[in-house]
């Protein structure tokens, strides 16, 4: 197998590509790293929002809607914030998924996102699952770990949450995806 051609965010000029000239090496490696770089880094984000004093929609399936799959996707990251802290516990949110309609598969996660009282005022958590790494992890945070990352046109996923912080005020989940 070739080895891959590195992303590179670089322009094109005109002279690169005038008419009755031809392509270079240079500028086929340009536009094969500006396609990598537009595959590798493309994404649109979902949110859940919890607004105001989040805990009565505890054990809630689907508390805030839910986000029904259009085209096959993958999920590249996972980010949760918190505006107000709680006075005690944790707030702990679930992703689960149908894989058609009333077809729950369960949880795609086998850690859950979860903020503390021990964090701070406008909390925030992000997990970078194409790079495996977690680009936000303030003390009193728990960055998830997901078992299932692909969907499929006709799939949907919603959210519950597990567990509220009493007190605590304003919560969202975002889930950044991109096609596949």
């Amino acid at each position: 197998m070739a080895d891959k051609v590195g992303e590179a965010r670089a322009d094109i000029y005109s002279l690169e590509v005038v008419r009755k000239a031809s392509i270079s090496e240079a500028t086929a490696q340009k536009i094969a790293g500006a396609i990598n770089f537009v595959n590798n880094r493309q994404y649109d984000t979902h949110q859940f929002n919890f607004n105001g004093l989040y805990k009565l929609g505890v054990g809630v399936v689907g508390a805030d809607g839910y986000l029904p799959v259009l085209f096959d996707m993958e999920i590249t990251g996972i980010s949760m914030v918190n505006r107000l802290s709680g006075t005690s516990s944790y707030t702990e949110i679930d992703l689960q998924w149908f894989s058609g309609s009333n077809s729950n598969e369960g949880s795609i996660f086998s850690t859950l996102p979860r903020i503390s009282n021990e964090a701070s005022d406008n909390c925030y958590l992000i997990w970078d699952e194409i790079n495996d790494i977690g680009v936000s992890n303030p003390a009193g945070t728990t960055l998830p770990v997901l078992t299932k990352t692909e969907f499929n046109a006709g799939d949907a996923i919603f959210c519950k949450i597990n567990s509220a912080m009493p007190d605590a005020e304003d919560c969202a989940l975002y889930i950044h995806f991109r096609p596949r």
